[in-house]
């Protein structure tokens, strides 16, 4: 910046623009400061976590059951209804969303435990159920 000032401003403002910069500097660092170290690993996905919310609520409303998750007792694999529906809707509507198994199964875990929601936009999910045999 200081140096496409340099060549476009008179000399006498060049000085207050380095002074600008390097209270921004300043700032920019104070606040870099402030936010808690990165624990590193994948960032949430909120999208993700707003459309499995939504198809829980979807969910017990049809099927007049809460949204759960279980695992075959034989192979620990993830199974169970819910699981399944989740996976079919995300393998159908959001292909680039889709995940193995396991991360799947967590991502649901951890969403449904959520107590308090923000608004988290859900991808277009909400219109998509009720243009589909599923809305009812």
């Amino acid at each position: 910046m200081f140096y496409v000032g340099s060549e476009i401003l008179p000399s006498e403002r060049q000085q207050a623009l380095l002074d600008g910069l390097a209270e921004l500097i300043a700032a920019v660092d104070a606040a870099k400061e402030a936010l808690p170290e990165d624990r590193g690993g994948r960032p949430r996905n909120p999208q993700l976590r707003g459309m499995i919310k939504e198809l829980a609520e979807y969910y017990a409303q049809h099927t007049s059951r809460e949204a759960g998750l279980s695992r075959d007792p034989r192979n620990g694999k993830p199974s169970g209804p819910f699981f399944r529906f989740v996976s079919t809707v995300l393998r159908i509507y959001v292909p680039d969303q889709v995940k193995p198994d396991d991360a799947l199964y967590s991502e649901i875990r951890r969403t449904l435990g959520v107590k308090h929601w923000r608004s988290v936009p859900a991808w277009p999910l909400r219109s998509l159920l009720t243009k589909t045999p599923f809305g009812g």
